[in-house]
């Protein structure tokens, strides 16, 4: 809840003087338990600290290991077209990422598909900066015209585990 503040009206030199005084007093005090505070909350990250930063190492190595075996063992966790699976304790499974626009081959640069795209007049998915428009691209041309100028379409997929919110045990 905000506090309101009173302004009060100074009168004099004096009064001017001893409330400057008081702020900077105040304003002393105000730093001293902010560093307190500080020191506090230090203290506690030092102690959780090494035992956070061991638990993100074996969280890391679980994940990775956890990767390759479900890509390696896929067609038996996740059998058919499933992407997803679960235990007592979580869900994993793989997931699409972002569809992206990406060169067809190494023989495409991101200049010659804007010059491709003039030849064939679609200038309309060519920016001003002379650079293609790879979101209206991927949205709007069909993969086989998309090769004709140069580009495909990929997406890669990544793995993931999550907590459930209430793990049924």
């Amino acid at each position: 809840m905000a506090t309101r503040i009173k302004a009060t009206v100074l009168k004099s030199r004096a009064e001017f003087d001893q409330v400057v005084d008081r702020l900077a007093s105040a304003t002393v005090d105000l730093r001293k338990l902010e560093a307190k505070r500080d020191e506090r909350i230090q203290e506690v990250r030092e102690k959780h600290e090494p035992d956070i930063a061991v638990l993100k190492v074996e969280i890391d190595a679980m994940a990775l290991n956890l990767e390759k075996f479900a890509a390696a063992n896929r067609d038996e966790l996740m059998p058919g077209r499933i992407k997803s699976g679960e235990t007592s304790l979580a869900r994993f499974g793989f997931r699409f990422g972002n569809p992206t626009l990406k060169l067809l081959n190494k023989s495409w640069s991101w200049e010659k598909v804007v010059a491709e795209l003039k030849a064939r007049l679609l200038t309309g998915y060519v920016r001003t900066t002379e650079e293609a428009d790879k979101e209206g691209l991927r949205i709007h041309l069909t993969p086989e015209q998309l090769a004709g100028v140069g580009c495909r379409v990929t997406q890669s997929e990544t793995f993931y585990v999550e907590p459930k919110d209430q793990p049924s045990l």
